[in-house]
């Protein structure tokens, strides 16, 4: 169960953060087997300390999610 989770939690951190207004750039990208495709999680990191505005984008086959990220916690 804890693997289901954590597998869904890394689905969101398909993130990118704004340069610009619309301008985003890929920091990562995860498969649904929990392995990363492109980017790095450290990338996720360094724009979370920067306080760069986050955009996170999950696609689970049957629903999409797009969503601003008020509040991220490095764990």
């Amino acid at each position: 169960m804890k693997l289901y989770i954590f597998v869904i939690l890394m689905a969101v951190c398909t993130t990118s953060y704004a340069k610009e207004d619309n301008d985003y750039q890929l920091l990562f990208h995860q498969g649904a087997d929990a392995k990363g495709i492109t980017g790095s999680i450290e990338k996720v990191m360094e724009a979370v300390r920067a306080g760069k505005q986050l955009r996170l984008y999950m696609n689970l086959g049957f629903v999409e999610h797009v969503m601003d990220a008020e509040f991220i916690s490095i764990y």
